[in-house]
């Protein structure tokens, strides 16, 4: 099989390189192939991004998922460059597993009894955007 590349025709044919050399999958999504089913974004980040995206391929009809975070230098989702470079989602619970992963520093917060609770203010609404992203991937077609 021949591993899709999302690299970008535009790249190159101008002096200045204003094309990136690949599309994005988040902000290029139908460029990629794709239409984007679900995303899911860490609340109360500042400067800083962890996200989660889900797309289902246009061609094939499989689902994929991609986790992607950083500082706000990089842009989310530039280092996937290739379809290879995407989880392929077998079903609902394969992408919660994903979930809990991408999300798992949130997840793991301490308790809001806890005396150290600074963070924990963030696992709630965490849970309720893992919540959403399952019930968007849900109606995308995702079982």
């Amino acid at each position: 099989m021949i591993d899709r590349k999302f690299k970008n025709p535009n790249y190159g044919n101008d002096d200045d390189d204003y094309y990136p050399a690949y599309f994005n999958i988040e902000s290029d999504t139908d460029k990629c192939g794709f239409v984007q089913v679900a995303y899911c974004d860490e609340p109360g980040m500042s400067y800083e991004f962890n996200s989660y995206i889900v797309l289902k391929d246009k061609e094939s009809g499989l689902f994929y998922g991609a986790g992607s975070s950083g500082c706000s230098c990089p842009t989310p989702f530039e280092e996937y460059q290739t379809l290879s470079s995407l989880t392929p989602l077998r079903d609902l619970d394969h992408l919660k597993a994903e979930l809990r992963g991408q999300f798992s520093d949130v997840l793991r917060m301490p308790d809001p009894d806890d005396d150290c609770d600074s963070y924990a203010s963030r696992r709630g609404p965490m849970k309720d955007v893992i919540n959403k992203c399952l019930d968007e991937a849900r109606q995308g077609g995702l079982k």
